[in-house]
């Protein structure tokens, strides 16, 4: 590297530990006027599938599923962004999931999302890399790809920090797909904003193998991020957001999990890595075996569980949004897919923004997706139904509960242990609209539900929930005789209940 490099990265270096000591005040400032802190979680162990039932988790040696409702990702990389408050709103909401990018992908305000934590202000965002140059014509500044930001570093720790005090698990995507030019050109790999020479123009070419001098710079990151973040349980990485669009090739996402994998062998902890592997529902093929967990996007309904029950891993409804702004087409999408047999529901929240990271920023009716408080409860009171079933691990998806025939516009899922305990799940909900934009539509009229199911003889106790009001209805005490006719309370869009043998 020349002498004018050499003098410009130290001087940036001065300028990026000012901004370093700043960063410090800042958080410390933001904790001591956010909500009261909680106590710190004793984790003792990394989240990891458990032996015992590999479709669902352990973390700190509970049973568990993960259930979140996440700002739009930009919760580390954007430097406006109080991540304080936005954990103690999602702890207060009995969430305990959220998803973040690392910085190597951005956006520009679009038109069709409104105040989007990826639209970060140049002189904001914070990435890996250490800036070395102020912001440019096309509104970016130009990285160093072989020097550290120890900022980016610092508020990623204490963002991990704050969430695992919280309970909170955090899915960190490494990559994010390159949807169009216009992101590849903010991005620090783009050609003209670093410093290094990296020679990858088309943006379909970023994330293969074709270049290895590229996918080396990639290689590097993973492996600072991966021993930066080890120390922490509460953690598990996404190879790349997406990769199904935009050139990524399987044989880069495999050489990133490998990279993954490769950091962590002479380190304490072991995270799980998974795999973004659709849009809707397809069957995984040639599993990578390093992958636990295997992600998919607007998988309504959750035919994705389904088709990949076979694994034995961990099956996730990683992303919605894009059907709508109302509370009960993503509340129904939560509770369908977890009581399908999946692990993992993370919804778009599109009420956290900057300057509302208490997730109460009234978005206008054109956003694509929804969120908010209202529907925030609603998945808090989905987790904690989950989070309140006896026997996690033992719960399978049972088929013949169900009688073979249900009412018209009626879908149903049966989850439970055989002769035991089972948790019914009932909504009337359709897709509608033209593949590949199929919206789901409630039917939000007043409903009753009448079903003949297949339950052994004996003393059962229903008890009936509202998922809408996160309330139950009431219990019922009911002898079956090798049958039992569930007759429900009244009810609007969705209705679960809880049937369990009496001893």
């Amino acid at each position: 590297m020349n002498q004018f490099f050499y003098v410009r990265k130290h001087k940036s270096s001065s300028i990026q530990w000012a901004r370093l000591l700043w960063l410090c005040a800042l958080g410390i400032a933001a904790t001591l006027l956010s909500e009261t802190v909680p106590p710190a979680f004793a984790f003792t162990d990394a989240l990891s599938l458990a032996p015992a039932n590999p479709h669902y988790f352990v973390l700190d040696g509970r049973p568990t599923v993960l259930v979140g409702s996440t700002e739009h990702y930009g919760a580390v990389l954007n430097g406006d962004f109080d991540y304080v408050r936005y954990l103690n709103t999602v702890q207060h909401d009995h969430l305990n999931l959220v998803r973040i990018f690392t910085g190597v992908y951005r956006e520009r305000q679009a038109a069709d999302i409104i105040d989007n934590s990826l639209s970060t202000r140049p002189q904001a965002l914070l990435t890996p890399w250490l800036k070395v140059t102020s912001v440019s014509s096309n509104g970016t500044y130009r990285f160093d790809l072989e020097a550290w930001d120890p900022a980016f570093f610092l508020r990623f720790r204490n963002f991990m920090k704050e969430a695992q005090r919280r309970g909170i698990v955090v899915e960190l995507s490494l990559f994010c797909t390159f949807y169009g030019d216009e992101a590849w050109k903010l991005s620090p790999l783009y050609p003209d904003n670093n410093v290094n020479g990296a020679t990858v123009t088309n943006r379909e070419d970023v994330y293969t193998l074709k270049n290895m001098s590229m996918v080396r710079i990639q290689e590097k990151m993973v492996e600072k991020v991966v021993t930066e973040l080890n120390s922490f349980d509460n953690l598990y990485y996404e190879i790349i957001n997406e990769p199904y669009y935009a050139g990524v090739t399987l044989d880069w996402q495999r050489y990133i999990a490998h990279a993954i994998h490769a950091a962590e062998t002479n380190l304490p902890k072991k995270h799980l890595i998974a795999q973004n592997i659709a849009n809707w529902s397809v069957k995984v093929e040639d599993p990578n075996e390093i992958v636990s967990i295997f992600n998919f996007h607007y998988s309504r309904p959750p035919d994705s569980v389904q088709l990949n029950y076979g694994l034995n891993r961990a099956i996730s409804f990683d992303e919605t949004g894009f059907d709508g702004t109302g509370d009960a087409t993503y509340r129904v999408q939560g509770w369908d897919f977890l009581a399908a047999g999946g692990a993992i529901y993370d919804h778009l929240d599109f009420s956290f923004t900057v300057g509302h990271e208490n997730g109460t920023y009234a978005y206008p009716p054109t956003q694509p997706g929804g969120g908010g408080v209202r529907l925030r409860k609603q998945l808090g009171f989905l987790n904690k139904v989950f989070s309140r079933i006896p026997d996690l691990l033992a719960m399978k998806p049972i088929n013949d509960f169900l009688p073979k025939e249900l009412p018209a516009e009626t879908s149903a899922r049966v989850l439970g242990i055989e002769g035991r305990y089972y948790l019914l799940y009932v909504h009337h909900g359709r897709l509608e609209g033209v593949d590949p934009k199929k919206q789901l539509v409630i039917d939000s009229r007043e409903q009753k539900l009448a079903m003949q199911c297949v339950v052994p003889e004996g003393k059962w106790r229903i008890t009936w929930l509202n998922p809408g009001k996160t309330k139950t209805f009431g219990k019922q005490n009911v002898t079956s005789n090798g049958s039992l006719l569930l007759s429900s309370p009244a009810y609007h869009e969705d209705i679960a209940a809880i049937i369990e043998r009496r001893q």
